[in-house]
């Protein structure tokens, strides 16, 4: 679990790059943004620690194990009215209808981006190689 720094504690924020390992793209997430997805998965048995993003660029999913993040900068608390990038998040179910498994497929993207261009996006992600608890390939939500 991700140690999480005290709300009211006025701290310097963390920067991750994660790549996509498909095409390379980079998703930038600061500590406080990881900490807040984490807060509030709607998922509970999604493979912690990992986290299933959805790559801006490719619309690859991927996975990415949090315990193993790398800072890749340190900055100081922006200004209250700083943009932080939205957060948008779907459950997906694996193809065996069998199976209960849920992952929960998280997309970051640049700040104003809407539901409305997430959904329209959502037909293009790609899940080739992520798959659910018991092995079986998940499907992304249309």
């Amino acid at each position: 679990m991700i140690p999480l720094p005290s709300p009211e504690a006025p701290v310097s924020d963390i920067l991750y790059v994660i790549p996509c390992p498909q095409c390379g793209t980079r998703i930038s997430l600061l500590e406080t943004n990881l900490v807040e997805i984490i807060r509030n998965r709607r998922v509970s048995t999604t493979g912690e620690p990992l986290l299933t993003f959805v790559c801006q660029q490719c619309k690859n999913c991927f996975r990415w194990d949090f315990r193993r993040r790398k800072a890749a900068g340190l900055f100081p608390e922006p200004p209250q009215n700083t943009a932080h990038p939205v957060v948008f998040s779907t459950v997906a179910e694996c193809e065996n209808g069998d199976c209960a498994a849920q992952v929960e497929v998280i997309a970051i993207r640049p700040p104003g981006t809407t539901r409305e261009q997430i959904d329209a996006e959502r037909p293009s992600w790609r899940a080739d190689d992520i798959y659910c608890a018991r092995g079986d390939r998940i499907i992304c939500p249309i």
